[in-house]
């Protein structure tokens, strides 16, 4: 089997998706709904709470993608300019289905457990997989719901 040393690629953060007027109007009419509710009941600061999500997603849902570069090599996975040791990673899983293939890893962060990385060409995957198999295990991993909750909300 060849021996790929390093693997260099770049990709979008996230999938840009279009939202239309109603998704913006949902979503106001939902917040306002929730705030006023909260200050009629007295809770004023859940009130606030509830405008400031309002504002803070409709903040993200309107940022465009950004490229990141990727760098698999020896001492694990570089996002920009962050380094994933692989002594951190537990399990990978290339997952191909859609438009753009998603290397899932599974880390030790107690916060945030499963990374997703996109890449764009299918035939990367195999280059991957040959350098990650060596060095961690595969195992079938499903994208956290949290995730895909943020990719059907646009986020």
């Amino acid at each position: 089997m060849e021996e790929i040393e390093s693997l260099t690629w770049e990709s979008y953060d996230k999938e840009e998706k279009e939202l239309k007027v109603d998704w913006f109007w949902a979503l106001g009419i939902i917040g306002i709904a929730g705030a006023v509710l909260a200050f009629l009941f007295g809770n004023f600061l859940f009130g606030v709470f509830i405008v400031l999500a309002i504002i803070i997603i409709i903040f993200f849902a309107t940022q465009k993608p950004q490229k990141v570069s990727h760098t698999l090599n020896e001492q694990g996975l570089l996002i920009d300019k962050e380094l994933i040791p692989y002594s951190k990673m537990i399990s990978f899983w290339l997952d191909e289905e859609g438009l753009w293939g998603k290397l899932l890893i599974h880390t030790k962060h107690p916060i945030s457990p499963v990374i997703s990385v996109f890449y764009e060409e299918k035939n990367l995957g195999d280059d991957i997989h040959t350098i990650m198999v060596e060095r961690i295990e595969e195992k079938h991993l499903v994208e956290p719901i949290s995730h895909q909750i943020f990719e059907k909300l646009g986020l």
